[in-house]
């Protein structure tokens, strides 16, 4: 008798630190996945506590990279002791850097909407015209769920997940 309630009282102690490592490991994948919503919500109630950086969602504003630009560069020159002329060859070269990218963006977002064009007409072809018109509401219906979307992350100042065009 005693020995079974020795093995029932091991059995407890061995369920509750399993139960206590599996949710420490569940809070610990949540809190992770979940961080920037977790840190936003913290931040729009207090304010004055440090800034998170903004989620890469597309081209930055003018102020803004001309920041990030400014800040790789005093970065570099904390890291290496620039000069003043490698400061300005370096500032160009980021210059430079940054035109590339913008041009990048823009046509990869050209390219990616000729695709999707593409796939909706690949699409179609394969449709009944009962379907087609199906289609059309429901490619409309994402059209404006996205727009409201894209409309309350502006109004609650939180980046989208993913930025599709």
């Amino acid at each position: 008798m005693k020995r079974a309630k020795v093995y029932i009282v091991i059995l407890m102690i061995v369920c509750t630190g399993l139960g206590v490592a599996i949710g420490i490991a569940v809070e610990k994948r949540y809190t992770s996945r979940n961080l920037r919503k977790i840190a936003g919500s913290y931040l729009l109630k207090h304010p004055g506590a440090a800034h998170l950086p903004k989620r890469k969602t597309g081209l930055l504003p003018e102020k803004e990279l001309k920041a990030r630009m400014d800040n790789i560069l005093s970065r570099i020159d904390r890291e290496l002791g620039l000069s003043s002329e490698q400061k300005d060859q370096i500032k160009a070269v980021l210059e430079d850097a940054k035109q590339e990218i913008a041009q990048a963006r823009d046509e990869f977002g050209t390219r990616l909407l000729r695709i999707r064009k593409k796939g909706i007409a690949g699409i179609s072809a394969v449709l009944s015209p009962k379907q087609k018109e199906k289609l059309q509401k429901l490619l409309a219906g994402m059209k404006d769920k996205r727009g409201q979307k894209k409309s309350k992350e502006a109004k609650t100042g939180n980046p989208p997940a993913q930025s599709h065009p």
